[in-house]
């Protein structure tokens, strides 16, 4: 009987990973046709973005990973859009969708992330401040942070904390000329554009004078 239970759990298992890989490689067949059909170009692996940036979510260091990465111009602006993965010992594998959006300059650090949310998003040599913008709603939804409070109330305007309450759905922050956002779970066919276009929205509704006021070249570090 134990014999006949262990073929059974490894025959069990074998059909599940077949299954997983079954539809992963739909899933990547789904996001290629739709890099083609936007003009991007598409990569089932590489892992170069997965170490271009650090803070959150890329908390893997030299051990992240990317896949299904998208790179090129939606409308006019600079994206990619790619999975992260890396690996705890004995915590296990964690996976998050990104997007990132580049802006005209680069600025101050800032995030916009879940009220609820414990995580540390943003890290660095100076402490962010929790900062309160004048819509209550707002405020129990979503947390900002950021270092310099006027340039977060520069940022997140009343238009644009009503498009945060309308189409919110992954939190984001501002790292340099990179506009970063993310959310737990693999990238997704259903998603993918949707996010990309709702962060283009989200730059683009970032003042000019944010850009003369605060902004500065990103080849200068």
């Amino acid at each position: 009987m134990g014999v006949l239970l262990t073929i059974a759990v490894v025959v069990a298992v074998g059909i599940a990973a077949t299954r997983q890989r079954g539809l992963s490689t739909q899933r990547n067949h789904g996001l290629a046709v739709l890099a083609a059909q936007y003009g991007l170009h598409f990569a089932t692996a590489n892992h170069a973005p997965a170490r271009r940036w650090s803070g959150t979510p890329f908390l893997g260091g030299e051990e992240g990973l990317a896949f299904n990465v998208l790179t090129g111009r939606y409308g006019d602006r600079q994206v990619v859009a790619f999975e992260y993965q890396f690996t705890v010992y004995k915590q296990g594998t964690y996976r998050f969708s990104v997007v990132v959006v580049r802006l005209s300059a680069a600025l101050p650090r800032l995030a916009v992330d879940w009220a609820a949310s414990g995580l540390d998003v943003l890290t660095g040599a100076l402490r962010p401040q929790a900062i309160e913008l004048e819509s209550e709603w707002f405020n129990e939804s979503f947390r900002v942070l950021a270092d310099d409070p006027r340039f977060a109330h520069a940022v997140v305007h009343p238009r644009m904390m009503e498009l945060l309450l309308q189409r919110g759905e992954v939190p984001w922050r501002i790292d340099g000329a990179d506009l970063i956002g993310w959310a737990e779970g693999p990238l997704e066919l259903g998603n993918v554009l949707r996010r990309i276009a709702v962060l283009s929205e989200v730059a683009g509704l970032i003042p000019p004078f944010v850009f003369t006021d605060y902004g500065r070249d990103p080849r200068l570090g």
